[in-house]
């Protein structure tokens, strides 16, 4: 930055390192907007650009403006054809055209196994096609067999939508082993083990595991994580609730997420404050 101030390319860089990691919203934008006012079309800062207003402006308006602008220049980029895919899924609703979207990335880069992961999710969680979305995430892992995140999505299908246990947990098991320190992963893990075998006591070890790396800022899944805390464990229940009043009182969500299930374990477990679980689920997931 100091040696070339006026690179478009490094202050978009800079960019979002000030965005992502320090969370310094309003110094990132000011950074986005001269890195494009010097080279108006470069397109991976349009595309990031597009993303942070998406995100954390929640400006869907401009947002769009931007991924559209990125696609004018680069048209056939599977990447960015796959990002503004997933705007109109998250944000416009607009599964029709997503999934034009989704098609037309993953023809363009038959190899590239995030584009295909996310597609897979799309047909998972929007369409409920779990059918083809099973296809696709194996062949997501095919093509990237040590990448955690793909066997991480897969193992999370495997529990939340099909049911089957016994699969997800050795694909759960995978990932773990190729990233052990994952908080996203290991608190995805100890939600299969509520669900799956109501095995509370292995489940609290990752949960545990989970809060030690995680920090504050994960607030989706510290939201998720504290919910687990309220719904099955007596100790907690005190401290889980505070925290989870702060993080949905911020308007933290973690929309689609199952803590539906974790209700009716605690049903049959005769947790007397069902009606306050039902609350916070429905401010996080709806």
């Amino acid at each position: 930055m100091q040696r070339n101030p006026d690179d478009a390319q490094n202050i978009g860089n800079y960019a979002a390192f000030i965005e992502n990691v320090h969370k310094d919203y309003d110094y990132a934008e000011k950074l986005f907007k001269k890195a494009l006012a010097l080279e108006p079309t470069h397109t991976n800062n349009l595309m990031n650009y597009a993303i942070f207003l998406e995100y954390n402006r929640k400006d869907f308006l401009n947002a769009e403006k931007y991924y559209q602008k990125a696609l004018q220049i680069e048209p056939n980029n599977a990447d960015f054809l796959t990002n503004y895919a997933i705007f109109l899924e998250d944000s416009l609703r607009d599964y029709k055209k997503a999934n034009r979207y989704y098609k037309k990335a993953i023809t363009l880069d038959q190899k590239n196994s995030r584009n295909i992961l996310y597609y897979a999710s799309f047909l998972s969680d929007k369409l409920k096609d779990y059918k083809h979305a099973k296809k696709y995430y194996q062949k997501a892992i095919k093509l990237d067999p040590k990448n955690s995140r793909n066997i991480r999505y897969y193992a999370l299908f495997l529990s939340d939508k099909l049911k089957d246990y016994k699969n997800a947990e050795k694909y759960y098991q995978k990932a773990i082993k190729l990233t052990p320190d994952d908080s996203n992963l290991l608190g995805n893990y100890a939600h299969h083990l509520i669900i799956a075998k109501q095995d509370f006591a292995t489940a609290e070890k990752y949960i545990d595991k989970a809060f030690s790396i995680e920090t504050e800022k994960a607030d989706t899944l510290l939201a998720e994580l504290w919910f687990y805390r309220y719904a099955h464990y007596d100790k907690w229940r005190a401290k889980a609730k505070t925290k989870l009043e702060e993080l949905t009182t911020k308007g933290v969500k973690s929309k689609g997420w199952d803590l539906q299930s974790h209700i009716e374990i605690a049903k049959k477990h005769n947790v007397p404050h069902i009606k306050e679980l039902q609350k916070f689920a429905d401010l996080i997931t709806k």
